[in-house]
């Protein structure tokens, strides 16, 4: 698994390479194997972080 993490203040180039992935990986499912991190979801993606994975 990984994690990509885009920041800086060039909009364009950012959105082009997300744009890229996106066409690359194919079907995205919002939650499953895609998550956008704004302001309003930052602290519920933390707590999903800190929680230990249970594999069954």
């Amino acid at each position: 698994m990984s994690v990509k993490l885009f920041f800086g203040e060039e909009t364009y180039l950012k959105e082009t390479k997300v744009k890229k992935i996106k066409k690359k990986f194919g079907s995205l499912v919002n939650g499953i194997n895609f998550i956008q991190i704004d302001e309003n979801n930052v602290k519920e993606i933390i707590s999903d972080i800190e929680t230990p994975c249970f594999r069954i």
